[in-house]
């Protein structure tokens, strides 16, 4: 009976969750020297079920900065995106970095796939900059890897900056897919 009790403690978080976590700080994928987050969906669902959820997604639950689609065919969806990520606080600052990426949703025979890519990094203070295409200023932008990877970005007063922005931004990526995730799983009325 006591061994039955320590297997619910131990595996009851497991089971209560709907969505493990797909993306950890020790296991960052990586595609020809890019970091490349990747997930797959298989539900009962028509190309056209696919595609009402993922405009649905778009439109009313994925809530960047800002977004743009840049292309839009029967079986693919690819944004542009722009999130803002909350490191956190300290008592000198709010610390938070804007991350720029590509969100691609491929639908094929009852598949759905998600891909992260060509993600970026840019600093809170140079985002107008970055918008503003009159600007012609150089701005510094990290790539994923430099990151996630090589822990290269330092922020003063900011102890591990590259490590909270990579367990903020996979935060990020996982409620993505669990939120794709939920909405391809609830049956159609």
């Amino acid at each position: 009976m006591r061994i039955l009790w320590i297997y619910i403690a131990v595996f009851w978080p497991v089971f209560a969750t709907s969505q493990a976590v797909i993306f950890q700080p020790d296991s960052i994928p990586m595609v020809n020297g890019e970091v490349v987050f990747d997930v797959g969906f298989d539900f009962d669902l028509s190309q056209s079920q696919y595609n009402a959820r993922i405009n649905q997604f778009l439109s009313k639950q994925f809530n960047p900065v800002s977004g743009e689609i840049t292309e839009k065919t029967p079986d693919l969806t690819r944004c542009q995106v722009t999130d803002y990520i909350s490191v956190g606080d300290n008592f000198f600052q709010s610390f938070g970095i804007y991350m720029l990426y590509d969100l691609t949703l491929r639908v094929v025979d009852g598949h759905t796939q998600m891909r992260i890519d060509n993600i970026k990094y840019l600093e809170q203070g140079y985002y107008d900059t970055y918008v503003d295409p009159s600007d012609t200023r150089t701005i510094p932008l990290y790539t994923a890897a430099e990151i996630m990877i090589d822990h290269q970005f330092k922020q003063l007063f900011v102890k591990n900056a590259s490590s909270r922005i990579t367990e903020t931004s996979l935060e990020r990526i996982n409620s993505i897919a669990a939120d794709l995730h939920d909405l391809f799983e609830v049956n159609e009325n």
